[in-house]
């Protein structure tokens, strides 16, 4: 897996926003042929039980923050093979997931199997068409900012815009961010190009302290009001 990152770099090329979003799906379905666990965190290793470590810090937090519960519904953008949609299903109402990649997308339905309450979409974070308006209480994401960051500007804007209509009234977008990324991610939230993007005037910005452990180590969360 190393290998591949050395030879691949760690994010896909960024050019046209549709070419980034096909290269960005290309980028995790030849990872996700190396190593199903060192394909959605690379600092896991390849280990089950690190990455297993680092989903669980992730539920705490989300727990902590009070981003859970049973009338809850939450949608994670670039979910990957759905480690998140399986670790949230006993403590919400829904666990969803949206992600660009077809093979993560086709391994989490395979996993899935006659599972209730979990689903997957196969679609970018900024064209969620098959979401409904307020559709979720939570839009989360685990690591993958920097991927849609890396695809420009319009990007962001559109994906933040995409996040307030799929929320329902006094919804929460949330983000966390492993070390190996939170120097990229720490001033996105402030950034003048996402507040003037994403309607930042209608949304009440909500810090949250850096965790200490394994995952959250930069986070945010937003909320729509309603």
């Amino acid at each position: 897996m190393a290998a591949f990152y050395r030879a691949r770099g760690p994010l896909p090329p960024s050019g046209l926003e549709e070419e980034t979003v096909l290269a960005t799906g290309r980028f995790f379905d030849d990872a996700l042929r190396i190593s199903p666990h060192a394909s959605v965190a690379l600092y896991s290793l390849g280990n089950a039980a690190l990455l297993q470590r680092a989903t669980d810090e992730v539920v705490d937090y989300m727990r902590s923050r009070h981003l859970l519960g049973p009338r809850k519904r939450t949608l994670e953008l670039g979910c990957g093979a759905g480690r998140m949609q399986f670790a949230l299903a006993p403590h919400v109402m829904e666990a969803a997931g949206a992600d660009v990649s077809a093979a993560m997308i086709a391994a989490a339905q395979k996993r899935r199997g006659p599972l209730t309450g979990v689903r997957f979409f196969h679609a970018p974070a900024h064209r969620l068409a098959a979401v409904r308006d307020g559709q979720y209480d939570v839009v989360f994401a685990v690591d993958s900012f920097p991927y849609i960051v890396n695809a420009g500007p319009t990007m962001v804007a559109s994906t933040f815009a995409e996040m307030r209509r799929v929320l329902s009234p006094n919804g929460r977008c949330s983000s966390s961010t492993s070390r190996t990324e939170a120097r990229r991610t720490a001033t996105w939230p402030t950034s003048p190009t996402m507040r003037a993007g994403s309607d930042w005037s209608s949304l009440r910005s909500r810090p949250t302290p850096s965790g200490s452990g394994t995952e959250a180590s930069s986070s945010w969360q937003l909320v729509k009001p309603s």
